[in-house]
């Protein structure tokens, strides 16, 4: 992440660049970035990049993230303020981070296929094995977004009822 004179941010990770801007200068930050890429020989690639104005409520999804700006307006009574705002946090703003429905869909869509009918001539152990394999990499992916237990629950829901499906399937008479 790259702070660029208090009029934007420009985030990189390998070739996805999203420069995030509220001034009008957004078009100045990626002709910038463009000429700095042409002269190493390299180029922004257009499906993987982003560019617009982040305003508050608004989300955008990068690398399998979603990432939402919001104004909290709730009264926050542990911490003590000057009685002229009366408890009340003014101008307070919160970044929530969490996977994206994308790959959350993803997710199911695999545990899915790894719980299907087709299957059932796997070994029990095998098919343990692979759902492990799949939660612990996901959840290590996903684990810096912050709380996340009613989506991690609802998951494990999910997760449990394919795997009562699967085991039904496997061993009915």
């Amino acid at each position: 992440v790259y702070g660029i004179k208090n009029n934007g941010w420009v985030v990189r990770y390998g070739d996805n660049i999203i420069i995030i801007s509220n001034s009008k200068l957004i078009y100045k930050i990626e002709l910038s970035i463009n000429e700095f890429l042409k002269k190493r020989g390299l180029n922004v690639l257009r499906e993987k990049s982003r560019k617009f104005k982040w305003t508050i409520d608004k989300k955008f999804d990068f690398l399998g993230w979603t990432f939402h700006f919001v104004k909290s307006i709730k009264k926050n009574w542990m911490i003590t303020e000057p009685k002229k705002t009366d408890g009340q946090l003014n101008n307070y703003f919160k970044l929530y981070v969490y996977p994206s429905r994308e790959s959350i869909s993803r997710l199911k869509k695999i545990v899915k296929d790894l719980t299907s009918i087709s299957r059932t001539g796997v070994s029990v152990f095998k098919e343990i094995s692979d759902l492990n394999f799949l939660v612990k990499s996901w959840s290590a992916y996903y684990e810096p977004g912050g709380k996340q237990s009613v989506l991690r629950s609802g998951l494990d829901y999910y997760i449990w009822k394919r795997t009562k499906k699967f085991l039904y399937n496997k061993f009915k008479k």
